[in-house]
């Protein structure tokens, strides 16, 4: 680098010895080529004068890498190996994205998250386990973590920054959790459960060996092998295996047609609650008769009727 004397730096006029010191000086540091080069060619030392060379290499198309003296190859923009750019609606694709995993034995204990902590977890053995979730304005809205109970008992217990409870799953469950607003430390969150490990499902079945509660069954009559009781509330006929039992103030209420059958047990009465008949009652009552709804007595065949008198009433 040439010396250079300036007004401004000396802060008075330069004198002429001055002024010829940096011509000469500029002189001396110039760098002059011998011959004529060519485009694309490089200029290089040959040890006594500046001379065109070969040409000029660059690194091929991509990002050049540089090695501190050196340009070193490219990193490409497409294909395998290649530097990620997004597109012009900065979008990125790729066959698939690999997040962050960690699998976990449970020890009662809680682990807090930070923005690099891996999003997903599998958590495994007994005894529970609570995670308690990063800032979230350290994180973008639509964060996504997830959470799989492995455990053969215990909870995972997944709480905001501020150690609110956001969600309790038990053994076999899989929770998604997304961050709906970072405004917050404590954030916003919204989760979704997944089917339990023990359910399979397709278009039309649904198979898991569990307890329903909590909601209404609008689907089709579930068969008491699966815990439902198999009654059909339409026009089917019902049929009852077993005993049934009412215990209670309660009213029962049957409407019968011209073709019941009742078959009566050893003892016992029967009676009806309606409070009006149809018309006169006629016909003489006994020990073997009973009182239709339309007011006369009809017979009960002696084959019915064992070691006991009976009274019953039956509406229809």
């Amino acid at each position: 680098m040439s010396t250079i004397v300036t007004r401004s730096g000396k802060g008075s006029p330069l004198t002429n010895n001055e002024v010829d010191a940096n011509f000469t000086n500029l002189n001396t540091d110039k760098v002059q080529v011998t011959g004529t080069p060519t485009t694309g060619q490089a200029i290089v030392w040959n040890g006594t004068a500046w001379v065109p060379g070969a040409s000029a290499v660059y690194p091929g198309a991509g990002i050049p890498v540089s090695t501190g003296s050196a340009w070193g190859s490219s990193y490409g923009t497409s294909g395998a190996n290649s530097v990620v750019l997004r597109d012009a609606n900065q979008n990125v694709t790729a066959n698939d994205f690999y997040e962050g995993f960690t699998n976990v034995a449970a020890a009662g204990t809680t682990t807090t998250l930070t923005a690099s902590s891996t999003p997903n977890f599998v958590v495994t053995g007994s005894g529970g386990q609570t995670y308690q979730l990063p800032d979230a304005t350290t994180l973008p809205a639509g964060a996504i973590y997830t959470f799989n109970n492995n455990q053969s008992s215990g909870t995972v217990v997944v709480k905001n920054n501020s150690g609110t409870t956001i969600a309790t799953l038990q053994s076999g469950s899989y929770i998604e959790i997304i961050l709906l607003s970072n405004s917050i430390a404590a954030g916003t969150w919204d989760y979704h459960n997944q089917a339990p490990s023990n359910a399979s499902w397709s278009t039309n079945t649904l198979s898991w060996a569990g307890s329903y509660s909590g909601g209404t069954w609008n689907g089709n009559v579930i068969s008491g092998s699966y815990g439902g009781t198999g009654v059909n509330n339409g026009t089917s006929t019902i049929t009852i295996g077993g005993n049934v039992t009412m215990s209670g103030a309660y009213t029962f209420t049957g409407t019968l047609t011209g073709n019941t059958s009742i078959t009566f047990p050893t003892s016992g009465t029967v009676i009806s609650s309606v409070t009006a008949l149809p018309g006169a009652i006629t016909g003489t009552p006994s020990s073997t008769t009973y009182l239709r709804g339309d007011g006369t007595w009809a017979t009960v065949a002696a084959s019915s009727i064992s070691g006991a008198a009976y009274a019953w009433f039956i509406s229809r």
